[in-house]
């Protein structure tokens, strides 16, 4: 494979100008070609994104230390420089290095790229900081029920940031939500009163990414002999209209007990009939009503919430656990180094719409700690990054 891309390479410098042209259009329908639904939807979305970070690099100066800089770069000493808070900067870092704008030579250790060097030059810079001046003004045209929500969450980080000292967003009513629709209601007030959106946010659930869960998670070995009619085998905590547990229930039709989705009762309202499947209206900052299951389960639940937020969940469902109980934490996981650029889409839209993050393994460790409970095992199973950890009480 490595041969193959030095071939075309190759071919690349010695082609002229049209040359040139053609192999990049190839290239681009080659990665039409190999790209899912979520992938596809994913790319177009992070457009506005890339644009965003890397207004917040040029501001902060971030490619000409880089290019400047005679070794790598580490994040203590762009956190010195910049004045940014170290967490923001390793987020924003991480996706620069995603979309190859800096290298990544280590652990939060940074070096100039081609593009970083392209982005120093101040006509380059100055283009792209007239075209976001350009897409802001645009916003401003749209009105309060645009459709691309995560869109101008991400066109409003830079002013947003700039606004804040380069610090972390750390409340759902004072976060680039707010700036870029002009109000002062945080998501969750704002959609009831938006349909259309709420409408199309319940139809991007059902795009899921194309792995299953199930299909990557022993399901049966941590089961044991736990199955039985009278006994709940599965709580969806937030599971929306259920894909998480129609998919238990088509890869094992016969296991014996009870499985619940549980979520608000308005989108439990809207969830079509599954064979199998019991839907029950909750809030899970409310007491964990169903005791002694066997799993529950929250996907892409903590993605949405702070720390505070996200361990109030968790302390709400301690209770509940039976001694053969577990907590099942099936979301993004941010690596050390190389992260999927997918990933890195979704951490950022998380900050820029609701405050929320993305976490590292070690930042779920602390998180889940606050709440008396620690990690057992851990299942990788997506390339964007995508894992499920095993939670129990300490």
């Amino acid at each position: 494979m490595e041969a193959l891309f030095q071939q075309i390479k190759d071919e690349f410098a010695k082609s002229d100008e049209n040359g040139k042209r053609r192999i990049q259009g190839q290239i681009r329908e080659l990665q039409a070609s190999l790209y899912s639904d979520w992938d596809v939807v994913m790319q177009l979305s992070s457009g506005p994104l890339q644009v965003a970070l890397t207004k917040i690099a040029i501001d902060l100066d971030i490619f000409r230390t880089l290019k400047e800089s005679e070794s790598p770069v580490s994040l203590a000493q762009l956190v010195e420089k910049t004045g940014a808070a170290p967490g923001l900067l390793a987020r924003i870092l991480r996706f620069l290095t995603a979309f190859s704008q800096v290298k990544e030579t280590g652990a939060e250790e940074y070096t100039n790229s081609a593009l970083t060097d392209i982005f120093c030059n101040p006509g380059a810079s100055a283009m792209l900081s007239y075209l976001y001046a350009l897409l802001d003004l645009l916003q401003l045209r749209v009105n309060k029920a645009s459709f691309d929500v995560s869109g101008r969450c991400t066109q409003a980080l830079p002013d947003f940031f700039a606004d804040n000292g380069y610090q972390e967003p750390s409340s759902l009513k004072n976060c680039p939500f707010q700036k870029g629709f002009r109000t002062e209601e945080s998501i969750f007030e704002w959609l009831p009163q938006n349909p259309k959106q709420l409408k199309w946010l319940g139809q991007t659930m059902a795009l899921e990414r194309p792995t299953v869960w199930v299909d990557h998670f022993p399901v049966l070995e941590y089961l044991g002999d736990f199955a039985a009619a009278d006994k709940t085998l599965f709580v969806d905590v937030g599971g929306s209209i259920g894909h998480q547990a129609k998919a238990l229930r088509d890869r094992f039709p016969t296991l014996p007990g009870k499985v619940i989705v549980q979520d608000l009762p308005g989108v439990v309202a809207e969830a079509p009939p599954i064979e199998g499947v019991e839907f029950v209206g909750f809030d899970f900052f409310n007491p964990q009503p169903v005791q002694g299951a066997k799993f529950y389960y929250l996907r892409h639940v903590f993605h949405n919430w702070t720390d505070q937020y996200a361990v109030e969940i968790l302390k709400q469902i301690v209770p509940a656990l039976g001694k053969d109980s577990i907590i099942l934490i099936d979301d993004l996981l941010i690596p050390p180094t190389e992260m999927a650029w997918q990933a890195g889409f979704l951490d950022l839209a998380m900050m820029g719409m609701l405050a929320g993050i993305e976490r590292t393994r070690a930042q779920f460790d602390a998180l889940v700690d606050q709440a008396g409970l620690k990690i057992t095992e851990m299942f990788p199973y997506d390339v964007n990054q995508g894992a499920i950890l095993v939670v129990v009480p300490k």
